[in-house]
Formats: structure tokens, C-alpha cells, sequence
């Protein structure tokens, strides 16, 4: 039977792992996990085989818009839209729109070892060669995917956590999903995305977490304002875009740094700093687009579904790191929010919707059917990530209904693009 079990089943009955070192956090509850096992019913062998399909079929980066290598969103998608309650036909259709984009595999141009596969870190062509590896590790480890995952991610030289947040935190998000969906194969795609999308942000994710200084702050909202006014990126970057990455870190690294390090992180206890980071990431998203005029940014959604996939890998990794992870998921946001142009967040327009009735059912029932549209990947996985996140922040539960029915109900498309003839409300 398919069933649902806490993640402490896949650590063992009493939900603790061997190691001292690991203990999982107290505050921050584990997410419930799909176990996939022996499925009796029609969706959830669905999931199950069209999760394998895409996983032998697909690479996990295939091309995208100019140099930007775009990643295999299949398992977002799948996951995202059995959480939110669809039929098997409505995963299939899914999954055949999502199959159109994407490449085959293709060969490496040599294979990856045990004494070699730092070397080729941040080199997409060695996609197929790192999957080959991980699998091979796999084996080699009875097939405990969750031990072969933690290893490359937390072990050695340039672990594989330092690139997280690289390709605009999709590693990060494949990992979230590969834990709620229980899976070795999309657990070893993670590593892969991971490896091959390990970028200069590695150096400053690898860094120590600063002490406080007279200019910290333990509210990331009133540092993102600092940033807004600030004239040193004034006329930096001519467009929003993805492409603002270099230009801002070769012009403006060290102010860059200094606001990361001006959020008190150590100040914060673990599960504020957390709903604090996801509540934040929500607010950009959905109020800063110009009055009267709602649009939505693709790559700060991006700061969504990272911050709910932080929420999801934070209690199964050593306690010791939890902190660090939580800075990069700011430094992730921080450096989104540059790329976009600084645009005016204002909290105002989530707090004055009115629900007028509408309650989940009605966010749900967009996210998955949209008046007989098939939903775009990131509309959904933000709907459910919002959904997700007001079970665990029940007190706050309007906030979340408020921010994901104005979401719901205003997106058309997406913007955020150099070439997009729409704009947030951007700083010039």
C-alpha cells in the first residue's frame, strides 16, 4: 500500500541516526515522506514509474537561453502535483508536457572516479559520468542512498552542500524533493545536479559565518531595504536578469558580503531564522510589482521553492551546519533579489486581499487544474510550497492563504527575463 511515513523511518525506529554529531533538530519537524513502496492504487504507480522514466531517459541539464544550462524540473513537477492531489492522467499529461524540453543523455568524455570527481566540478558535459558515479556508490553502499548522499554532501574537499545554492538553488530544491519523495534515483540526480552546477558561489557558501557587528540586524526585511537605497548598485545592471550575476560580483563583491553578513545569523534561534528566510522570500514574490499592475518574477519564485527545500533538508543534516545552510539560503536570496534590480517590496498588498471564502480548496484546485489549463511547473511547485509552508507556520496561517490566493489568482506569466517587456517595481 502507498502510504505516508516521517522521515525518521528512514533512519531507523527510533529516528535517530548512529552519530552524535547528526542529531536532528527539535523545533524544526520532519516532512512527512511519500513511501513508494509495493503502490496498490493508479496515481501512485504513475509517480513511481514516470519518476524511473525520466530518471533513465533525461539529463539532468540540458540547454537553455544563451550560455544558462536549464534543469530537469520533471520530479518538481510530479511530486508537487501528486502532493496536491492529482489523478494518474493528470501526472501523465504532466509529465508529456514537461518530456517536450528536455535532452537525452548524452556521453561524458570520460568517466568520473573515487580519485578524480572534484576535478571536474561545474562542468555539465560530466553529467552523465557523475550519475554513473553516484550509482556506482550506491551500490557500494547496499543501496542506502540516504548515507551516499549525506557522504558527498557533507564529507571531505568541497562538499557538495557548498553548491546548494549554485544554478540558481536547484540542487537545493532537487534535494528537497528527493527527501519527500523517498527516492535513491532522484536523490542521485541531486548529487549530479549538485556537482555539475558547483559555480563561484561555492566560495562564499564555504565561508565562516561573521559576528555580530554594530550595523547587524535580525530582520532580513529592513537589510533588503538597505540594499534598495543603496546608490553603489544604482545604474549597475541595465536590465533584470540572471545575466547581472558577474557584473555584480565583479563590481560590488565586498558590498555584496557585507550585507550577508550583516543578518545576525547566530543572534537567531534555527526555526525563526527559518520561517523568517521563508516569509521573506514570499513577501518579494508577491508584493513587488508595481500597484495595479501584478506581475511575477521567475527567478525570485526560485527563492520560494529554495526556502521550502532548505525547510525540508534542515532537520536530516548535522546540527552543526544547520546555521551555515541558513545563511546560504539568505545569501541565495540577497543575491536574487540584486539580479532583479532591488524592487520595492510592500507587504501591504498581501495584507489588504480578502479571502472573500476562498480557502485551500480554491488555491489547490488552481494550482493543479486552472480552468482545464495544464499549470506551469513553477506556478504549481510555488502553490504547493505555500501551502506546505502555512501547515508548519500555523499561527501565521493568513498570511500564507492571503500571499498564495493573490498568486493564485493574478499570475499569468512569468517575468524577470532581460527580455521581458514587463518589469517589477525595480530600482533604476
Amino acid at each position: 500500500m502507498f502510504q505516508f511515513n516521517m522521515l525518521q523511518q528512514l533512519f531507523g525506529s527510533t529516528g535517530k541516526p548512529a552519530s552524535p554529531e547528526s542529531h536532528l533538530s527539535s523545533n524544526i519537524p520532519l516532512v512527512e515522506t511519500i513511501q513508494i513502496d509495493y503502490p496498490q492504487k493508479k496515481r501512485d504507480r504513475a509517480l513511481i514509474h514516470l519518476l524511473r522514466l525520466n530518471h533513465h531517459s533525461h539529463s539532468v541539464l540540458y540547454s537553455g537561453y544563451k550560455e544558462f544550462k536549464l534543469h530537469n524540473h520533471c520530479p518538481h513537477a510530479l511530486c508537487s502535483a501528486y502532493l496536491l492531489g492529482a489523478d494518474e492522467q493528470q501526472l501523465h499529461e504532466i509529465y508529456e508536457q514537461v518530456d517536450k524540453e528536455l535532452e537525452s543523455w548524452k556521453d561524458s568524455p570520460c568517466e568520473v572516479t573515487e580519485t578524480d570527481w572534484r576535478d571536474y566540478l561545474g562542468d555539465h558535459r560530466y553529467q552523465r559520468a557523475y550519475l554513473d558515479f553516484f550509482e556506482d556508490e550506491l551500490v557500494r553502499q547496499c543501496y542506502d542512498w540516504k548515507k551516499v548522499l549525506l557522504d558527498f554532501m557533507m564529507q571531505g574537499e568541497k562538499p557538495l552542500v557548498n553548491s546548494l545554492i549554485c544554478g540558481l538553488g536547484h540542487p537545493l530544491i532537487h534535494f528537497g524533493y528527493a527527501i519527500e519523495l523517498n527516492s535513491r534515483e532522484v536523490a542521485m540526480e541531486a548529487l549530479t545536479m549538485a556537482a555539475t552546477s558547483y559555480d563561484f558561489l561555492s566560495k562564499y557558501t564555504n565561508s565562516q559565518i561573521h559576528p555580530a557587528t554594530d550595523t547587524s540586524s535580525t530582520n532580513p526585511l529592513d537589510i533588503l531595504n538597505r540594499v534598495r537605497e543603496d546608490i553603489r548598485f544604482d545604474g549597475l545592471c541595465d536590465a533584470p536578469g540572471q545575466h547581472n550575476q558577474s557584473i555584480l560580483f565583479k563590481d560590488r563583491e565586498d558590498v555584496i558580503v557585507d550585507y550577508c553578513n550583516q543578518l545576525n545569523i547566530n543572534g537567531i534561534a534555527i526555526e525563526t531564522l527559518l520561517e523568517l528566510l521563508t516569509k521573506l522570500s514570499l513577501t518579494i514574490l508577491t508584493t513587488t510589482h508595481k500597484p495595479g499592475n501584478p506581475q511575477y518574477d521567475l527567478f525570485i519564485c526560485h527563492a520560494v521553492t529554495a526556502s521550502y527545500a532548505t525547510r525540508t533538508v534542515l532537520p536530516i543534516l548535522p546540527a552543526s551546519s544547520h546555521r551555515t545552510l541558513l545563511r546560504n539560503l539568505w545569501f541565495f536570496i540577497l543575491f536574487v533579489y540584486l539580479t532583479q534590480k532591488r524592487p520595492s517590496i510592500k507587504p501591504e498588498l498581501v495584507e489588504q486581499v480578502q479571502t472573500k471564502g476562498r480557502g485551500w480548496e480554491h488555491v489547490t484546485n488552481k494550482a493543479i487544474v486552472n480552468d482545464g489549463i495544464l499549470p506551469d511547473t513553477h506556478y504549481m511547485k510555488v502553490l504547493r510550497a505555500m501551502r506546505d509552508s502555512a501547515k508548519l507556520y500555523k499561527h501565521d496561517d493568513l498570511f500564507y492563504l492571503k500571499a498564495a490566493l493573490k498568486f493564485a489568482d493574478e499570475y499569468e506569466d512569468w517575468i524577470g527575463f532581460e527580455y521581458s517587456e514587463e518589469t517589477l517595481d525595480i530600482k533604476a
